[in-house]
């Protein structure tokens, strides 16, 4: 259990929360963001202080981006109309806190969590409880974090969202937006699994993660009517993700199409659905 956040003092000298008041109907956006943006300053530090400054992708710098985007992504959506979005407190939460403690997971310094989604989700909770926001809000915030998890498929504009920046932080160009041979991104693994599986392992593993990321996670059903953007985003993931399975194929020498549909299936469904062999 993670204890001893000192962020007390910050917060009361906002004069915002009664630490003591119990919420029992939801605020509204608006109500959580005059509440709680105020307490910025003292909250985001705690939870940047979760991310390990020796991993190579998944920093405190990581999370800023994916904030970053969000909050960017949030504004283009409002200007389009949408209005089913959560207040920037919360999408901002959502952000900063949606891969703290990657390395405490991995390390397994901390038990009884069945991934470092569902941990990172925990540390979230857990410091903004321990900063004085409402259960109901953090309960918000932890539900839009779900679909982080590769196989959740995201059902609202606040977990597309998130997942949508978190994912396309693997990049900053579509031209090579969801390659995962970059370099930081191996060294990461081999740190937090003890395992090194090499240019082709890596890539192996990158095409069955990403590939359930592109058709699962961010299935979205309505980013058709927000514009083009998102849906671009989407076929340059795919596009970029079977040109790497293409260069992969090759450099096995694999000759038949029985060879190449029997390499796709190892890779699980998602990846066989995305190059065209279902």
């Amino acid at each position: 259990m993670i204890v001893n956040y000192d962020c007390y003092a910050t917060i009361l000298e906002y004069n915002q929360v009664v630490m003591s008041e119990t919420i029992l109907k939801p605020l509204t956006p608006a109500e959580q963001d005059e509440r709680y943006l105020p307490m910025l300053p003292a909250i985001e530090p705690v939870l940047f202080a979760q991310y390990d400054k020796k991993l190579p992708y998944h920093a405190a710098e990581h999370a800023i981006d994916v904030r970053d985007r969000c909050v960017d992504n949030r504004e283009m959506l409002i200007a389009r109309g949408v209005k089913e979005l959560p207040g920037l407190f919360v999408t901002i939460m959502t952000a900063d806190g949606h891969d703290a403690g990657t390395m405490a997971f991995f390390r397994g310094r901390d038990k009884g969590f069945d991934s470092a989604e569902a941990y990172a989700s925990f540390l979230t909770g857990d410091i903004l409880e321990m900063c004085g926001v409402d259960s109901l809000t953090i309960k918000e915030i932890q539900s839009i974090q779900k679909p982080t998890k590769a196989g959740i498929k995201c059902q609202t504009w606040g977990e597309f969202n998130l997942c949508e920046s978190d994912l396309f932080n693997t990049s900053q160009d579509y031209d090579d937006i969801f390659m995962p041979t970059k370099e930081k991104l191996r060294r990461e693994y081999l740190l937090l699994k003890g395992e090194d599986l090499g240019e082709d392992g890596y890539s192996d593993f990158s095409l069955r993660l990403l590939a359930v990321y592109n058709l699962v996670n961010l299935n979205f059903d309505r980013i058709g009517e927000v514009g083009e953007e998102f849906t671009r985003m989407k076929q340059a993931q795919a596009a970029n993700l079977q040109r790497l399975f293409t260069e992969r194929v090759r450099s096995m020498a694999v000759n038949t199409g029985e060879q190449v549909l029997s390499f796709a299936r190892k890779l699980g469904e998602p990846l066989v659905r995305l190059v065209g062999l279902d």
